[in-house]
């Protein structure tokens, strides 16, 4: 089994419907160990969180690199902080050059997102979740809904 730092949050379509996405060591098997195989999960501790088993990797040690081939379309707009992980970057690799298209995301700066706001109690009578109030729109169609 290789334990991963990319996740289900990274790559949702295996957890959502079985898709497979091919895997690639960036440094070559050695000829010798190039038959192993392995389940390759990610570190969400969530049953779902897990790429498939996978041939031809060779033998995997702690902190080598492997490249998600193929990751699809929508791989980045499906990502989620999902228990406060940071959003990868994103690298588009043509033949032997390559290029970030999108940063990472880290934890300081989806920190910066929270707010610590005032607890805030009902008015007497009121209710919690705030109805929504017609403000000038035409009736019916949802125009110039607001919040109270």
């Amino acid at each position: 089994m290789g334990i991963l730092d990319a996740g289900m949050n990274d790559l949702m379509r295996t957890a959502l419907y079985d898709a497979h996405h091919p895997v690639l060591p960036l440094q070559e098997p050695q000829l010798n160990d190039a038959a192993c195989t392995y389940s390759l999960v990610g570190p969400i501790c969530e049953s779902s969180d897990k790429f498939g088993r996978y041939d031809g990797l060779g033998e995997l040690r702690a902190g080598e690199l492997l490249a998600f081939d193929l990751a699809g379309a929508y791989g980045a707009s499906m990502a989620s902080t999902y228990n406060s992980r940071d959003l990868l970057a994103e690298v588009l690799v043509d033949g032997d050059r390559f290029r970030t298209i999108r940063r990472r995301q880290g934890i300081q700066e989806m920190l910066q997102l929270e707010h610590g706001g005032a607890w805030e109690r009902p008015a007497p009578g009121g209710r919690v979740m705030a109805e929504p109030v017609l403000h000038g729109g035409t009736k019916g169609t949802g125009e110039g809904i607001g919040r109270r």
